[in-house]
């Protein structure tokens, strides 16, 4: 900060914004709380990665819930395709092959 007479160096700007704000300018040696084992951290979110994990793939076995439609039917007017067997498609492959191999 500026003025025509003062000037106002960054740290006692920023003491004087903590002081107002009831912010600690001091520091203390004590510690908070006891620190929490790095391994234990691991477990916990490993747990709960496996728990999510565990809903999601529940969720996605359960069947979806079936509506009620009519099955849809062919009307009697549409031709039904017919299911040739394995004879009459061996039949028409070597045909096929046959007039293949006059055409070359």
């Amino acid at each position: 900060i500026t003025a025509a007479d003062v000037y106002i160096g960054h740290p006692y700007v920023i003491t004087r914004l903590c002081e107002r704000l009831q912010v600690p300018t001091r520091g203390r040696d004590e510690i908070r709380g006891p620190v929490e084992p790095l391994g234990r951290k691991f477990f916990m979110k490993a747990q709960r990665d496996l728990q999510t994990a565990t809903q999601v793939a529940a969720a996605a076995l359960s069947p979806p819930p079936k509506h009620h439609q009519q099955q849809h039917q062919v009307p009697p007017h549409f031709p039904q395709h017919h299911q040739y067997s394995d004879y009459e498609m061996g039949m028409v492959v070597q045909q096929y092959n046959m007039a293949w191999r006059m055409d070359t």
